[in-house]
């Protein structure tokens, strides 16, 4: 009979919290009541800086649009050199 040794169980991933994560990012770089936000499409980046504002709402800092360009025919996976 052949002898089988024991397993020791995978743990499951981590859930994170991308917000908390991304607050954390930004007090380290802009202080600790600012956010950033980042949105990657497929045509562009856009960034924005927020900071709190009256109540519950946020006030509009900064922000900056980078446009991706590539050609319309480009196919996915020749997409991503072009933005490399």
């Amino acid at each position: 009979m052949a002898e089988t040794t024991p397993t020791t169980p995978t743990p499951a991933p981590k859930k994170f919290d991308a917000m908390a994560i991304l607050k954390m990012a930004a007090s380290l770089v802009m202080g600790p009541q600012s956010i950033v936000g980042v949105d990657i499409g497929s045509h562009s980046v856009k960034i924005a800086w927020f900071q709190p504002g009256v109540g519950d709402g946020l006030l509009l800092k900064a922000y900056g649009i980078l446009p991706i360009e590539v050609p319309a025919d480009t196919t996915p996976e020749d997409r991503s050199a072009h933005i490399s």
